[in-house]
């Protein structure tokens, strides 16, 4: 019966025509998720010429390899450094799926699926059919459970009766503390494997210093970190980092060469400061980035992206609205950091309405609270005008996934050096009774100089 079903099924996509084989290969190297639908399905073979079929194998490849797919210019290079001969046939087929009409995209996506997927479960029945001949029960029904595995490769299962005992092995978060002792005793000895981690401030507040910081005391406790900047100066960053580090501002540096010297030598861990141009900063380009660092024998204990608000969506991907457009960047760099199994922090921007106040909440972050529903563990800084001229400001730990969530801490904040420390916790509802009442002062304020205005006209 198998027998039958399998030669009646065609064995590639010859049926369904060029066009459809060059769309299909055009949609592997550009659309991640039909990449990621297929990537385990797929198979080289299934392409009727030899220039296709090395296309499909080496995406593939590069897909396994660096967990994101290669660009035309990476496959160009691919080609003219392994191919000993007829480069220009193979560039030309390259060409041809890259100038290919992706208007038919939608049916050939679905083709595609049908024609893997129904390829793969005949394969795995046949499998299964063989073991059952040999006695081989266990066996067949294993492969009958994976058969489907390749269609949910997204997820990850674990089973109450056999894997109870996984809790107890805490070092697997592989957490990374901040330079804040309470916010770390919160979550379980700080932010760990998988974890997505947002700051949010004000503009202009130091959202990229507290990033700095973060690094700095990780690499202080022998972390290695890797921060990509998208749109400050790294050699800024690194100055906000040793200013720390030997205690100095940022402008004195220059004149203690030694002393920069001898406290650096002393750290244990390490931070590579990355500056990437806004118009590249894609998550799968950052993927990209840590997989070439691993290549220099660097492997991070945590990764800093700075900022959210800088990071551009795939190419093929349109959006309605802001909301909708970081949503979908936040689930990309938390899926990121599941992969990677490190955690990640990113700087977000918060609305006017965080801006010389005291008190502030989750309607303070700025365009989009799917931020705050996707990320794990998220901290906002306040500071009033007042608190500017004595260096103090205001963190609340706003969701924490590792705790409990609402800690509120008063902070010495130095800016020339890049310090932040604590100084005291802070009941939180009192800071809200004190924004209330000054909500109900300034609008009395507002009345009395209304009134005042209307009695001038009156007299």
């Amino acid at each position: 019966m198998l027998e039958v079903l399998d030669e009646k099924l065609e064995k590639d996509f010859s049926k369904f025509g060029q066009s459809f084989q060059l769309i299909t290969l055009s949609l592997l190297i550009q659309d991640k998720t039909f990449a990621n639908k297929v990537k385990l399905l797929l198979k080289a073979e299934y392409f009727d010429n030899k220039y296709n079929q090395f296309l499909c194998q080496t995406v593939l490849d590069f897909i396994s390899e660096y967990n994101c797919q290669p660009d035309f210019e990476s496959l160009k290079t691919i080609i003219e450094t392994r191919i000993t001969s007829g480069v220009k046939l193979y560039l030309l087929a390259l060409d041809s799926v890259k100038s290919t009409d992706l208007t038919k995209r939608s049916f050939i996506e679905t083709e595609v699926l049908k024609f893997c997927f129904t390829r793969h479960a005949l394969s795995s029945l046949e499998e299964e059919k063989n073991n059952i001949l040999l006695g081989k029960f266990d066996k067949a029904r294993e492969v009958a459970f994976q058969k489907y595995k390749p269609v949910t490769a997204a997820i990850s299962e674990i089973d109450l009766k056999k894997d109870y005992n996984k809790i107890f092995n805490t070092a697997a978060r592989f957490p990374v503390p901040t330079p804040l002792s309470s916010l770390n005793f919160v979550s379980k000895g700080g932010p760990g494997a998988g974890d997505l981690c947002v700051v949010v401030a004000q503009s202009n507040f130091g959202k990229t210093s507290w990033l700095v910081a973060v690094a700095r005391h990780a690499a202080s406790i022998g972390k290695k970190v890797l921060f990509v900047s998208l749109e400050t100066d790294n050699i800024q960053l690194l100055q906000r980092a040793l200013a720390g580090i030997v205690s100095i501002n940022q402008s004195d540096l220059i004149d203690h060469p030694e002393l920069v010297e001898s406290k650096v030598s002393k750290f244990s861990g390490d931070i590579k400061f990355i500056e990437m141009k806004s118009l590249q900063a894609r998550v799968d380009v950052i993927k990209s980035l840590v997989e070439e660092k691993k290549s220099e024998g660097f492997f991070p204990d945590m990764i800093i992206i700075d900022g959210l608000n800088q990071l551009k969506p795939p190419r093929h991907e349109k959006f309605n609205n802001s909301n909708d457009k970081f949503e979908y960047l936040a689930e990309e760099v938390r899926d990121m950091a599941k992969d990677l199994k490190v955690p990640i922090h990113v700087a977000f921007q918060a609305n006017r309405g965080g801006y010389n106040t005291e008190y502030a909440d989750e309607q303070n972050i700025g365009k989009a609270i799917e931020v705050y529903q996707v990320c794990d563990w998220m901290v906002l800084f306040t500071q009033t005008l007042p608190m500017q001229d004595t260096n103090e400001c205001l963190v609340q730990l706003l969701k924490n996934r590792l705790g409990p969530k609402g800690l509120t801490l008063k902070l010495h904040y130095d800016p020339s050096k890049v310090i932040f420390e604590e100084l005291e916790s802070v009941n939180r509802s009192l800071l809200y009774d004190s924004k209330k009442r000054g909500d109900v002062s300034k609008g009395l304020e507002t009345m009395k100089g209304k009134l005042d205005e209307y009695k001038k006209h009156v007299r």
